[in-house]
């Protein structure tokens, strides 16, 4: 059996994470992982879950960037940091210059200024928000949109992802400011430059977060980018109103896990590969060889290139992949089928069928 690594079983790769760094901006906190800003808070109140820049290709595949730190300056009650990114894969080439400061007066600011190297498509390139759900479900917001203010409440429960006319549509229109009401009498006050941004609610896949991204699905997709082409962003954030004073339910105290007595069992859903590429065990590889005798999906879209699979469970020879099938099942397909409803009917004779679920869902 592979023995993994102390980073791989907490970490899910075989590297340490990014350092990270608490910042503060007058009352308000804030953490820098690697270029990314994570857990805003006023108080103990969590704003903004995630400030980053995707770099996602026609594929919907997110590019990473390499970074550099150009410059770090960090106050009791303010800070600034300017780094310089590169993404880089296969046509594309993307680099940017990011900044990301913070005022005494509790107002952070995060800004992008990039240029394409090369000419590429791409689905989304820019600034992307998440937002916690337990401090914003259910809450009233107020967004400014070309066509005029709108307002609402965020959903309580999880907003479906509609598609229609061939778009994908928001939870509400595309917009370059956005506020929401937070508990304890507390507003956040968002301000998008650069281009429009939508919101979605990403508890449709499992992900416990509003999402707020540049570049909007409801315009449709890839995009074209020409060598020199600019793109330039920023993000503000200021919350308005005082904290209301810390409770006892508000703590700081570390959280403990306690184990108690075993109630029942997940049932065995299925298989995933290790994310740092290492070679399939022998265990894993029947682990597949029992799912492929099943053979009960109806193949669905494209075939699946060995390309797309880890080179060591493509190349094995054990596993005969010669007279195999390989497809892509969409997933919401595969929960919404009768069990055996979904049979073979390709009239080609295959002796095993790898099948692997693919969200079909954009955004993700």
């Amino acid at each position: 059996m592979r023995t993994l690594s102390a980073y791989q079983l907490w970490y899910g790769v075989d590297r340490p994470p990014p350092a990270t760094r608490e910042l503060r901006a007058g009352s308000m906190t804030a953490l820098l992982d690697g270029i990314d800003l994570r857990y805003v808070r006023a108080s103990s109140l969590e704003v903004v879950r995630r400030i980053y820049v995707a770099v996602r290709d026609q594929n919907w595949n997110t590019i990473p960037g390499r970074h550099r730190v150009t410059r770090l300056d960090q106050q009791a009650d303010s800070f600034e940091v300017e780094f310089e990114v590169e993404h880089r894969a296969h046509d594309l080439a993307f680099a940017w210059h990011g900044r990301i400061a913070g005022s005494p007066g509790g107002q952070i600011r995060y800004e992008m200024d990039g240029v394409a190297k090369t000419a590429f498509r791409y689905n989304r390139v820019g600034l992307c928000i998440l937002h916690p759900f337990r401090e914003c479900a259910g809450r009233a917001y107020q967004a400014h949109t070309p066509q005029g203010e709108v307002s609402g409440r965020l959903p309580e429960l999880i907003g479906p992802q509609r598609f229609e006319n061939g778009y994908y549509v928001p939870l509400f229109p595309a917009c370059s400011s956005l506020t929401i009401d937070l508990a304890g009498g507390l507003r956040a006050r968002l301000t998008f430059e650069g281009d429009l941004f939508e919101m979605e609610d990403q508890r449709n896949w499992t992900d416990a977060s509003f999402k707020t991204y540049c570049t909007p699905l409801s315009l449709g997709f890839p995009h074209q980018a020409n060598v020199d082409s600019h793109i330039a962003q920023s993000f503000t954030v200021l919350v308005e109103g005082t904290p209301a004073e810390q409770g006892p339910e508000d703590s700081n105290e570390e959280p403990r896990l306690v184990p108690g007595q075993t109630i029942g069992h997940l049932p065995t859903i299925g298989f995933s590969l290790p994310a740092d590429g290492a070679s399939l065990t022998a265990r894993e590889i029947e682990l597949l060889r029992r799912l492929w005798r099943r053979n009960t999906l109806q193949p669905w879209t494209v075939p699946l290139t060995p390309a797309r699979r880890s080179a060591a469970l493509w190349k094995s020879p054990s596993l005969s992949l010669r007279r195999a099938q390989a497809r892509w099942i969409p997933w919401q397909r595969c929960c919404k089928a009768e069990p055996g409803s979904l049979v073979s009917s390709s009239s080609r004779r295959v002796v095993r069928q790898l099948i692997l679920l693919k969200r079909q869902l954009q955004g993700w």
